[in-house]
């Protein structure tokens, strides 16, 4: 048996470089030998070269970004943020993200409704469906470029201009978190005004990071739900927002966390993303060349907008045995259900599926030790 550990989780956490692990660990070091806060103030300009990478990366400012611990606290910071009144429509999709949608109906008593758009045959969004779901109280639009679930790559350029079309003042929240790093995020040429992202996936970092990009101007629409002394000033017991704060943040963070984070960023920009992207398509357009007559096995995604993430069913067989099988056999996947996202799995009325993710590090030799275990499984 192959005793290396074969990673297709990259969906879930992606594999960090030895210099992002050497640099963590020598900024631990460092904190026990210097003090938390003496180290954090001598080594300042380094960690905060983060908001410098991730500006470069999404093609934004540096004081538009806020680093979080997690994405799901960072939406749920963000939406939390936001005013609403009883007018107000909220626009999804049927692909949205079980975490964001329970922040959506934990609020549902103060705007006017939610409205889901759906998803065509294809896995995309269907315009023609959008536009009709669009109103004069559409106040926010909800939108994954790729979801956790299913691998489509949605042409969300297209679809915020769309949105934007309709009313330039819709508040278009991008979930990215299962693109960036391996797709290009260029906010500005995209056009939405929020994205949310982690640190964890394609970007390579450690668990616990993640970012948060606002556009400078629309920060005036949101008041913080969580603020402390690094954001806010008491002047004659009244709160002053500081205006140089970083939007979301909180005094404590996890530095080392953070330092890794702006590594991993680093190595993405510096591979180049073009290239990244050239790769991974190629590893998932080989696995399904060469499993394309094996009719059992139903993949959900369009093969004109794959990704990384590929996910798919054998027929006969529960994904559970299928996940443990390829587990036993030293291959990391996920599987991806209900818990995931509520509205896709009622929509395909398909009860689970395997996620198999790949990264530019995977190889086709992997995928083809993967192919020949799923072939074992066939006979």
């Amino acid at each position: 048996m192959n005793k290396t550990i074969i990673h297709f989780n990259n969906a879930g956490t992606g594999i960090q470089s030895k210099r992002i692990i050497n640099s963590i660990s020598s900024y631990l070091k460092n904190e026990r030998k210097y003090g938390g806060y003496e180290f954090a103030e001598r080594f300042k300009k380094e960690t905060d070269k983060l908001y410098i990478n991730l500006a470069t990366l999404l093609n934004a400012k540096e004081d538009e970004i806020s680093f979080i611990p997690n994405t799901t606290l960072g939406w749920n910071l963000l939406f939390s943020s936001l005013s609403l009144n009883k007018k107000d429509e909220i626009l999804i999709f049927e692909n949205e993200y079980n975490s964001n949608y329970i922040s959506l109906l934990k609020r549902k008593n103060e705007f006017r409704k939610i409205v889901i758009s759906k998803i065509d045959a294809n896995g995309l969004i269907c315009e023609k469906d959008l536009l009709k779901n669009l109103t004069r109280n559409t106040k926010i639009c909800s939108l994954l470029h790729i979801s956790s679930q299913c691998g489509n790559k949605i042409d969300i350029v297209k679809i915020c201009k769309i949105i934007k079309g309709y009313n330039s003042k819709i508040i278009i929240i991008l979930d990215c978190c299962q693109s960036v790093g391996q797709a290009d995020i260029n906010v500005k040429k995209i056009g939405c005004d929020i994205a949310v992202g982690s640190g964890r996936k394609y970007l390579c970092g450690p668990r616990g990071t993640g970012f948060i990009y606002v556009n400078k101007h629309f920060k005036s629409l949101f008041k913080p739900v969580f603020e402390d002394m690094s954001s806010t000033l008491i002047k004659q017991n009244k709160l002053v927002y500081k205006k140089e704060s970083k939007f979301f943040e909180s005094f404590e963070q996890p530095l080392s966390l953070k330092l890794g984070l702006s590594k991993a960023v680093n190595e993405i920009l510096n591979l180049g993303i073009e290239k990244i992207e050239t790769k991974i398509l190629s590893l998932s357009k080989y696995l399904r060349d060469n499993l394309n007559d094996y009719k059992q096995i139903i993949f959900l995604e369009n093969k004109n907008n794959l990704s990384g993430i590929n996910t798919f069913y054998i027929k006969g067989l529960s994904t559970k045995v299928v996940h443990l099988y390829l587990k036993q056999n030293n291959i990391n996947t996920q599987i991806s259900n209900e818990e995931v996202s509520y509205l896709y799995f009622q929509k395909i009325k398909v009860r689970s599926v395997i996620r198999l993710s790949f990264h530019h590090y995977n190889t086709k030799k992997e995928i083809n030790f993967f192919i020949k275990k799923i072939k074992n499984l066939l006979v």
